[in-house]
């Protein structure tokens, strides 16, 4: 996990776990929780919906373009947040550009598409420094290594479509494949991993990781259960009913 939670409006602190990506990229699991000991920021405490960030490699000014033309009934909306956060924002300098939606295309999960503008200050040793960093947070002692996929309740189908169109995803049959190479698979009713998270009030079942070694995994992470996912061997750890699981398989594949 990072060293220093981030600390966030509405009492909340977020950690980060970090990955590789099937391609080899950066991705990581964010964890909210409320902290009792931090001021209130307003009246900012209503249920926390699942999230789905997507990275976009693209120009975000000229999605949001796109979006508002194609996609007008989500309500898009471009925000920018400046790197330096003790810079002022009204002055635009390198930073997070994020695409939200008002409307969101599944009720239950939050999608923003975020856009990592370039560094252009800093050194090419510098940027090297970062990536080492952030290559070292990936090495956990438990031998997770990757983030394959998640897997979603398929009850709203609309939805899914309605998502795989905006987060530019190629579908097939009950899966999507994201453009990062993580893929997403969709529990349809009479499913045998149903079995597994009947008591799941969300559309957003579990995290599914890859694992050198489900063994080291196990001994490591003291998951709850095991579990069989799409013909996979799985290591379970739950994360209660109202919020996903993450489950540990020995793949590089989903």
């Amino acid at each position: 996990m990072n060293p220093e939670p981030i600390i966030h409006p509405g009492r909340l602190k977020c950690q980060f776990l970090h990955f590789r990506s099937p391609v080899d990229k950066f991705s990581y699991l964010e964890f909210l929780f409320r902290d009792g000991t931090l001021q209130p920021a307003g009246p900012e405490e209503e249920l926390i919906h699942a999230g789905f960030a997507l990275k976009i490699d693209r120009n975000l000014d000229e999605v949001f373009s796109v979006f508002k033309r194609d996609f007008d009934w989500l309500k898009p909306k471009f925000e920018h947040r400046n790197y330096d956060r003790a810079a002022d924002e009204s002055q635009r300098l390198p930073g997070w550009n994020f695409l939200t939606f008002e409307q969101q295309p599944i009720d239950d999960i939050e999608v923003w598409i975020i856009e990592y503008e370039q560094r252009l200050s800093l050194a090419e040793e510098e940027l090297k420094e970062r990536r080492r960093r952030a290559l070292a947070l990936c090495d956990h002692p438990n031998s997770a290594r990757y983030i394959l996929g998640f897997i979603w309740d398929g009850r709203q189908s609309k939805d899914f479509d309605n998502f795989a169109k905006l987060s530019f995803a190629k579908s097939s049959n009950a899966s999507l494949r994201l453009e990062g190479g993580t893929s997403i698979r969709i529990v349809q009713e009479g499913a045998t991993e149903r079995r597994y998270f009947r008591d799941k009030t969300g559309t957003f079942l579990a995290v599914v990781i890859g694992v050198e070694s489900l063994d080291s995994f196990v001994r490591e992470a003291n998951p709850d259960d095991m579990v069989e996912v799409f013909g996979m061997k799985g290591a379970r750890i739950r994360l209660g009913r109202d919020s996903w699981d993450i489950v540990a398989v020995e793949s590089r594949s989903f």
